[in-house]
């Protein structure tokens, strides 16, 4: 199943294994490539998959404790929900650097979730308890999301696909098509649980 699939890809801990750029030899040194998985020299699966991430950059200088520019988590979350800081860190392809300029990056990142947000609020408050109440783990998601998770997991045009159905959405809302908003509103709740934002999402 595409959704379960990527939601594997997404949230499990041990596999695969993440690493910034600047380690992708250090990283493949850690283990033997064979037949596409890395193995522990002791014995065992050390990852299937590794992800090379690019880094968080200002001014397009690398944060670096040695530079001094480092922001802590706890400084950001005084700033803006931590749904906001996932949703900034999924907006650019992982192997991309993301260029983060606070607060304007924030505040960006702010509008565009609460553009999410609102619409998924407001389609639960047309649409009754129909979209409170899905397990968003068993929604479909559509196909331009799941062809965009496919390609080297790219977070970046999903999202662009959440956006396009939030606008979608807003315009069944808008003409009082019911039917149309409970539609969009259960795939934005099934993709952006993917991604770990669904705003009905009591961790949030």
């Amino acid at each position: 199943h595409d959704v379960e699939r990527h939601r594997a890809v997404v949230a499990v801990v041990d596999d695969p294994r993440a690493a910034g750029v600047g380690l992708l030899v250090a990283s493949a040194q850690r283990g033997v490539i064979e037949g596409g998985r890395v193995a522990c020299p002791a014995g065992g699966a050390l990852a299937r998959y590794w992800l090379h991430n690019g880094w968080v950059v200002q001014g397009g200088e690398k944060m670096s404790k040695s530079i001094g520019n480092v922001m802590s988590m706890d400084v950001l979350l005084h700033q803006v929900p931590a749904v906001v800081i996932r949703y900034l860190l999924a907006t650019p392809h992982y192997r991309s650097n993301i260029e983060v300029v606070v607060p304007a990056s924030l505040e960006e990142a702010r509008t565009a979730y609460e553009r999410i947000e609102n619409f998924v609020l407001r389609a639960a408050e047309a649409c009754g308890d129909a979209v409170a109440d899905a397990d968003p783990a068993d929604l479909p998601v559509p196909h331009a999301f799941t062809e965009a998770m496919d390609d080297d997991l790219g977070t970046s045009a999903a999202l662009a696909v959440v956006h396009d159905t939030v606008r979608a959405g807003n315009t069944a809302l808008a003409a009082g098509d019911k039917d149309g908003a409970l539609t969009h509103a259960l795939a934005v709740r099934a993709m952006t649980d993917v991604i770990g934002i669904d705003p009905l999402d009591p961790h949030w």
